[in-house]
């Protein structure tokens, strides 16, 4: 035989070992592993809308690491490490999403502040405040205590009543979760 025709070694047992994996296979999953990543972690910063588009990768991901960690392979750690990435870049984009939501709104709160230190009382109505307040956000309609925040994340005013003596802001930054400015502690806080 030539050297390029050798026959597959055959161990003490004389059974030939298994064929080595398509390295070509091998490289293309992780590769796809790692794009799943930077979707997951692209769409949670980009927008509210574009986050769940993401429900077609998770599924994805989840599946892949059960399928290893039922085979016991060593890739399922990989694969763990996958899905902890994925959840990293998810959060990242939450953190970096309230960040442009409490920046885009810390015009509206001053502006309802001073109201309140001009007037002694807070607004009823966002209209109440000054047309330059509306100018610099998006699809704002005081008229209705609501404006379009960052990536597309509803805002909404909460006027004080007889149980809260003070405002509230309030925006929507994915499906149920909500980040509120409260007033009375002058601090946001995430809820859902």
């Amino acid at each position: 035989m030539t050297p390029g025709n050798t026959p597959p070694a055959v161990d003490s047992g004389g059974e030939a070992p298994p064929p080595r994996r398509n390295r070509w296979c091998a490289t293309t999953a992780w590769a796809l592993r790692l794009g799943a990543v930077v979707v997951v972690t692209l769409l949670a910063y980009t927008s509210f809308m574009a986050y769940m588009l993401s429900c077609l990768v998770w599924p994805l991901l989840l599946v892949s690491f059960a399928t290893t960690l039922y085979r016991r392979t060593a890739r399922a750690a990989l694969d763990f490490a996958v899905v902890v990435l994925c959840f990293a870049g998810l959060q990242g984009g939450f953190a970096y999403r309230h960040r442009q939501v409490e920046h885009e709104a810390a015009p509206v709160i001053a502006a309802v502040e001073d109201f309140q230190r001009a007037h002694g009382h807070y607004p009823k109505e966002l209209s109440e405040l000054p047309p330059s307040v509306w100018t610099a956000l998006p699809n704002a309609a005081p008229n209705d205590l609501r404006w379009q925040g960052a990536g597309g994340a509803p805002c909404w005013y909460r006027e004080p009543d007889e149980r809260r003596k003070a405002y509230g802001i309030t925006c929507v930054t994915f499906v149920f979760l909500k980040h509120t400015y409260d007033s009375e502690r002058r601090r946001w806080y995430s809820w859902d």
